[in-house]
């Protein structure tokens, strides 16, 4: 216990850094499996629903289970004013693993024989794959919180509802449309696209 909570120790080790990096790298595979037709960045990245429902949502978990492992030694943690900093190496941990996870899985354009951003606009493009890090890092440190509170199943389900929501309602249902009309369903139907 006094090794884990010495000024500079990183809560972290190579068994946690690992779950991140295979779930990214399934995550690129996909990618590079249904990205034969359209050579786009974010057709590849953000418009297949695997990532989100798949792999990020068990990046998630994974980062919950982590939370939740070092919840049960905080009250021995609080006695020795150590909290703030355990809590610190907490949000370190949790940056670094998602960092982890997207340098992964959008490094693996290099293997992809992509155009970046053919499909709409570059600045949109950005925007959307930084988004995408963005908001699962928030969640990820929102899930933090369980480490001091209790609710742990409420938190859990609530920060996978917020993925969803934020993927389904505001990624597909407004950015992707302002990047490409081409994501616009009713667009796709009326000038008959189907392969997308």
């Amino acid at each position: 216990m006094n090794t884990l909570l010495k000024k500079h120790d990183i809560l972290f080790s190579w068994p946690t850094i690992i779950p991140p990096i295979v779930l990214a790298s399934i995550a690129g595979i996909n990618a590079l499996t249904h990205n034969s037709e359209n050579h786009d960045i974010i057709a590849a990245y953000i418009n297949p629903n695997f990532s989100v429902l798949i792999t990020q949502s068990l990046l998630l978990l994974f980062i919950m289970w982590q939370v939740v492992t070092y919840k049960s030694v905080a009250d021995l943690v609080s006695i020795r004013h150590k909290l703030v900093s355990v809590q610190k190496q907490l949000f370190l941990m949790v940056g670094i693993e998602v960092f982890l996870y997207f340098g992964v899985y959008y490094s693996s354009v290099v293997f992809m024989d992509n155009k970046l951003f053919v499909d709409g606009n570059a600045q949109m493009g950005i925007l959307l794959l930084f988004s995408r890090f963005f908001v699962t890092l928030i969640l990820a440190f929102i899930t933090i919180i369980a480490y001091r509170y209790g609710h742990v199943m409420s938190l859990l389900i609530g920060v996978q509802i917020l993925n969803l929501a934020y993927h389904y309602g505001l990624e597909i249902g407004f950015l992707l449309i302002k990047y490409s009309k081409l994501y616009d369903p009713l667009y796709r139907a009326l000038h008959h696209i189907y392969n997308r």
